[in-house]
């Protein structure tokens, strides 16, 4: 009883620095999203719109939703965010920790679980997969419970026993290899891992009892009932399937299939996956000398063969490795997350292997006779104790620079960074540490969200995922074309996504940063935010404005005189007209010519979802025009009373005009163009047309004077 307390309090203790190590700096080790990562959020997001599926269409083919219901529930519970998202990942990264000491115990005794858990504490990939939002870290926990249930349904430890099985633990069976293929496709190779078990206890005719046939038959129904929603998705959108990955990227030769053999081969030692979403780029699964007692494990399990607990793993390891084998492109860890528990529990056999070796053979080789005469390290054979401690010291040293890779250097690399988008992970981090003070313009050129799996999202998506408060004031902006003056310019904060966007902005917009003061930020790059406060300086360019501009109702007839309009004029949809910079229509105006029209713009209100701004070109206001210019590029569901938009807008006149008189005209839309919002009389509220005229009508000259 004492020794199993001890055991208990040991495996916790290894679980709790398991934990440590996953959950440190978790929010930004990495800082941002992944495609992967981004893609899961997504079908998160559809599944909580109540659309259920078997599989979701994503650009990379398609993904399994299993993981995904049961992350609505613990973002529902801790929040969203860049912790919220990885919270499901970290509990099943633990979870799989308690299960390989389990599965590892289970089969070959405490000495394996022992090992197997010390060395997955401080693998790589596992601590990685761990702090990733994607439905891959369910897989190996989703490995090591169907192995648990077979070992449960057949009575399986360190040897097998002839016991009358339990109907319940067949029902375990079942359940864990279809939730194993809701997981991922490879999860599928669970159920035809545990079919060839059986196939193997047959062929051996191993001391089972008579009723194992028929409880496996009763497990194989099972899994069918449980498998048809599967099966049915299956047969309707083949195409979308997991299974469909297989026939997408198979080997296009056999060579290719050998390449892609040795590619996995090497990247349990050698050389691994370079995608750094994946791993540090390049780095194996496991260190030399891991891979070398893993291998010692395999051939010692190979070499036992005819005892089922043996069987079982060597079935299940040699199952794990097909998906990486056969996909092109390889290594790819996600292909391999099926077999990557089983390769620790490798290790551990492989340890213990290697001790028992030592036991049973007291006499060393020739050429390690020196070790026996020698008394520093102590009698034989204590040298060989004492150096494979020294030697394991060493792999722990090595596993400690690896950490060093992944928290120090790992972050910082360029492929890293773009691959998690880290410019907006910074951003998000930076929010939510400093959410008081000034609200923030988030300058960013990709503002315009995306509805499809398979299309990219727009920067404020995947801000809105990233962030974990949501009291923050912040707008956002396609700065090159509009940016926004908060609370009419009082004390903002202005943060750009990409520092070289600043020296980008058309200078109509640049002039209004003149006076702000860069700020600095652990979280932020260097020349990305600045602090701004133009308040008075916008009062007195609205002065400005309504004595300079020149903007006109549109005329009820062509008789009708002009009647100039006294701003700021209102428009549909909580928007109201400032006035505009002057227009640069003297001298000659040729086709071909860019009109720059910087207008001003106030929000009064609840800004339409799909409200934009028209430009266009007309001989007359009321025909089609020549040109025109559609954009609002704010995220308006942001917009709040008092912000001011300077908009910037770009208008090229046709080559194909005459020389003839044209003018201009300016509206607001929603959603369509077509739908044109009212105007309304500045001085009685009455609606005055759908459009205003800018300014005096001008001639163009064409460039062949035609």
């Amino acid at each position: 009883m004492k020794s199993r307390w001890l055991e208990l309090m040991i495996v916790s203790i290894l679980l709790l620095i398991g934990f440590g190590v996953r959950v440190h700096d978790i929010a930004t080790v990495p800082m941002g999203f992944s495609a992967n990562e981004i893609i899961g959020i997504r079908v998160t997001e559809v599944i909580k719109d109540r659309t259920f599926r078997v599989f979701f269409t994503t650009e990379n083919g398609s993904i399994e939703s299993l993981f995904y219901m049961l992350q609505i529930p613990v973002t529902m519970l801790v929040g969203d965010g860049l912790v919220g998202y990885r919270m499901m990942p970290l509990w099943t990264s633990l979870i799989t920790l308690a299960l390989v000491y389990a599965v590892a115990r289970r089969l070959f005794g405490i000495s394996v679980g022992f090992i197997a858990l010390i060395t997955m504490c401080f693998g790589i990939w596992p601590v990685l997969i761990g702090r990733t939002a994607t439905h891959v870290s369910l897989v190996g926990a989703m490995t090591l419970i169907t192995l648990l249930a077979a070992s449960h349904a057949f009575y399986l430890q360190q040897n097998i026993r002839p016991l009358r099985p339990k109907t319940i633990s067949y029902t375990y069976l079942a359940l864990a290899v279809v939730l194993s293929a809701y997981t991922d496709y490879t999860g599928l190779l669970a159920g035809l891992g545990v079919f060839l078990f059986v196939l193997y206890l047959w062929y051996t005719r191993q001391t089972v009892s008579r009723h194992t046939w028929w409880n496996t038959g009763y497990a194989l129904t099972l899994s069918m009932i449980f498998g048809l929603p599967y099966l049915i998705s299956f047969l309707r959108t083949a195409s979308v399937s997991g299974l469909y990955v297989f026939w997408r990227d198979r080997p296009t030769s056999p060579l290719n299939l050998l390449e892609s053999i040795g590619h996995t081969l090497v990247a349990f030692a050698w050389r691994g996956d370079a995608n750094p979403a994946h791993n540090i780029p390049g780095l194996a699964l496991l260190p030399p000398e891991g891979a070398l007692i893993a291998a010692v494990g395999l051939i010692a399990a190979l070499w036992r063969w005819r005892k089922p607990n043996y069987a079982l793993l060597v079935i299940f390891f040699n199952l794990g490795l097909l998906p990486d084998m056969w996909l092109r492109g390889g290594p790819d860890y996600e292909a391999l997350a099926f077999v990557n528990p089983l390769v620790y529990i490798l290790i551990g056999v492989g340890v213990v292997e290697f001790f028992r070796i030592l036991r049973e053979n007291t006499d060393p080789p020739d050429k390690l006779a020196w070790l026996k005469r020698q008394r520093l390290l102590g009698e034989w054979p204590q040298p060989l104790y004492r150096i494979t401690i020294i030697f394991v010291l060493i792999i722990f040293a090595r596993d400690i620079w690896f950490f060093r890779q992944l928290f120090a250097d790992w972050p910082n690399r360029p492929d890293t960074q773009q691959a998690y988008h880290t410019n907006i992970g910074q951003l998000a981090v930076y929010l939510d540490h400093n959410p008081d003070g000034p609200p923030v313009l988030i300058c960013s050129p990709q503002i315009h969200p995306t509805t499809s799996i398979t299309e990219a999202p727009s920067d404020q998506q995947l801000l809105e995922w990233m962030l974990h408060r949501e009291d923050i004031s912040y707008r956002v902006a396609n700065c090159r074309r509009d940016f926004i003056l908060l609370n009419a310019g009082a004390t903002m904060r202005v943060v750009f996504t990409d520092a070289a966007d600043v020296t980008t902005l058309p200078i109509q917009i640049r002039h209004w940063l003149e006076d702000a003061q860069p700020l600095s930020s652990q979280y932020l790059d260097r020349g990305t935010a600045y602090l701004l406060e133009v308040e008075r300086r916008l009062a007195d360019m609205g002065g400005a404005l309504q004595r300079e501009s020149q903007i006109f109702y549109p005329r009820v007839s062509t008789e009708d005189e002009l009647e100039q309009v006294p701003l700021p004029v209102r428009f549909g949809g909580n928007l109201a007209l400032m006035g505009h910079e002057p227009l640069q229509l003297e001298g000659d105006i040729h086709s071909g010519t860019v009109f720059t029209l910087v207008t001003y713009w106030r929000v009064d209100g609840s800004v339409l979802s799909n409200a934009g701004v028209f430009i266009r070109l007309h001989d007359t206001p009321q025909a089609s025009p020549y040109a025109e210019v559609n954009e609002f590029q704010v995220d308006t569901s942001r917009l709040q009373a008092r912000d001011i938009i300077v908009q910037v807008g770009l208008l090229r006149l046709p080559d194909t005009l005459r020389n003839q008189e044209y003018r201009l005209t300016l509206g607001v839309y929603d959603g369509e163009t077509v739908n044109q919002l009212p105007v309304y009389d500045t001085l009685t509220g009455a609606v005055r047309g759908t459009y205003l005229l800018l300014g005096q009508p001008f001639i163009v000259t064409t460039t062949n004077g035609g």
